[in-house]
């Protein structure tokens, strides 16, 4: 077993489904990787397992996996971190953990999310966090089901960053015969098409939970994709990177997959089920609820026309039905696309 590459150690903040397979995926090329959990029955499942049950479940880990619960010891020495973290978790972890982070990281950041209160990407919050901290940082999206990931099936990705080096070596570091992965230079596209699209998997679920069939879910994936590119303009990102990897593929990934968690939020909302109570009932985090909120918020106080999730805003917290959502959209005025 190779202990690093290329002279780093590498760790993974946060062992929920996604950063357990990123971990997983290195350590089954042979580097040793330190994975940090929340939650210390999830180090035990783990250490003395080799299986994450409570959130990849079925799974067997490779041996070359060490789980900790104790930040200082996951991140001594660590020159590549991945930050896997729920947005509503992700500052106060990312706060946690600066003391430990050495000089000269390379951190890729692989949530998909907004901060409600702030509206800004997870980037963001980690630039706010770790400032003072002589690092790299970069963002990794695309359409990536973490369990298929898991199970070997073939995916791609996209890492982001102005730093071409840290690009470079994510690359090499989680490219596999399974797994490739694309660079590129967009970080606000590539972050925002992965937090976005998870309104529209919502949306998708409520469409497919309705029996609408595909006519319907494929108008919901054209013009969700519209308001993502809208809003992502005015924000500093490049149209065409919404029409890549992390921003139509993680969109049609998403939308159409019930291995999606937000997409089983639609569905469970279209069979009249309370969403404080569904919320409940979830091991897995569904970021999609968040970032509604988050970028409803926002077009509220900017005008930006997004009325597919202002429709998915107002069913999850509003109360309105959801096929009274879908008809709302079909009654807006005729124009032109």
């Amino acid at each position: 077993m190779m202990n690093d590459f290329d002279g780093r150690k590498i760790t993974v903040i946060g062992a929920g489904a996604w950063g357990t397979t990123l971990a997983d995926l290195i350590a089954a090329q042979d580097y040793a990787v330190r994975l940090w959990c929340f939650e210390t029955e999830v180090v035990r499942q783990i250490n003395n397992g080799r299986e994450n049950e409570t959130f990849l479940n079925g799974i067997t880990l490779s041996k070359n996996i060490t789980a900790t619960y104790n930040c200082a010891e996951a991140l001594s020495d660590a020159g590549l971190i991945l930050f896997v973290v729920p947005s509503q978790h992700y500052r106060d972890t990312a706060r946690m953990c600066r003391p430990f982070v050495e000089n000269g990281a390379y951190i890729l950041s692989a949530s998909k999310g907004f901060e409600i209160e702030s509206f800004k990407r997870m980037t963001q919050v980690l630039e706010d966090e770790w400032s003072g901290v002589e690092h790299s940082t970069g963002v990794l999206s695309g359409p990536n089901l973490s369990r298929e990931i898991a199970c070997r099936k073939p995916a791609v990705t996209r890492v982001a960053s102005k730093d071409a080096e840290l690009v470079d070596t994510f690359q090499k570091l989680l490219s596999c015969p399974h797994f490739r992965v694309y660079g590129g230079t967009d970080v606000i596209g590539t972050e925002l098409g992965g937090a976005l699209k998870n309104i529209y998997a919502i949306a998708a679920g409520v469409t497919a939970g309705l029996d609408f069939g595909h006519n319907t879910l494929a108008s919901l994936i054209t013009r969700g994709l519209k308001e993502m590119v809208r809003l992502g303009v005015k924000l500093g990102a490049r149209e065409e990177t919404f029409f890549g990897a992390s921003g139509l593929g993680d969109l049609i990934c998403t939308g159409f997959s019930e291995l999606s968690r937000n997409h089983t939020i639609g569905r469970r909302l279209a069979a009249g089920e309370n969403l404080s109570e569904m919320l409940d009932s979830m091991t897995h985090v569904a970021e999609g609820v968040y970032t509604t909120q988050a970028v409803y918020n926002h077009i509220e106080s900017t005008g930006i026309e997004m009325p597919i999730a202002e429709a998915v805003y107002k069913v999850l917290f509003e109360d309105l039905g959801p096929k009274d959502g879908v008809q709302s959209l079909m009654e807006r005025s005729l124009k032109a696309e």
